[in-house]
């Protein structure tokens, strides 16, 4: 098999939810970019997100994974910090596990 230069790949993010019963997010290839991620995740697409990996392979014979939940959360954290969100109870968790107890605390959340 030859190898081109230049070949890489597009970066899929996996998204899993759920916490009695964890399953992975089913989507469409083309909304698993990272911009479409963030945006159904800010958006309350999927409750009880617990993790987000990233997939790829560089070069075709070597593939990659990284977890990237808590970059994710920041930006979300980010988003509905301008959007002057209140956060619901899963927002709120997602923030103090993936980013920090004092960032989670700054938010305002929903009544239950």
């Amino acid at each position: 098999m030859q190898i081109e230069a230049g070949t890489m790949t597009t970066t899929r993010y996996i998204v899993f939810a759920g916490f009695a019963e964890p399953y992975m997010v089913e989507r469409e290839l083309s909304e698993m970019d990272a911009e479409t991620t963030l945006a159904d995740l800010a958006a309350g697409e999927w409750e009880n997100v617990n993790r987000i990996i990233a997939i790829g392979d560089a070069d075709r014979l070597s593939g990659f994974w990284a977890d990237v939940t808590d970059l994710f959360a920041r930006q979300a954290m980010n988003i509905w910090a301008q959007r002057g969100e209140s956060l619901t109870r899963w927002q709120r968790d997602f923030i103090e596990h993936h980013v920090s107890i004092s960032a989670a605390n700054a938010f305002q959340q929903e009544a239950a």
